[in-house]
């Protein structure tokens, strides 16, 4: 869950908030955890389809990162 500079409660996209996702998701790979991630997302619910392919985005865009850092 992120949220924007006084606002409780309120998902954001992924790497907007103040969640810090890299290390999430860094932890997630140092782990070796295999299989599906989830995108829990529960504002906006009349049209959030848009926000969780940001967060979809995002956590790809940062693996493909680490993929290219390390290989």
């Amino acid at each position: 869950r992120g949220h924007p500079a006084g606002a409780r409660g309120a998902d954001v996209p992924y790497g907007t908030g103040t969640s810090n996702m890299p290390e999430v998701i860094a932890e997630l790979v140092r782990q070796n955890i295999k299989g599906n991630v989830s995108v829990e997302y529960e504002s906006n619910l009349q049209n959030n389809v848009g926000d969780v392919g940001q967060c979809i985005g995002y956590v790809r865009g940062f693996l493909e990162g680490r993929k290219h850092h390390f290989h």
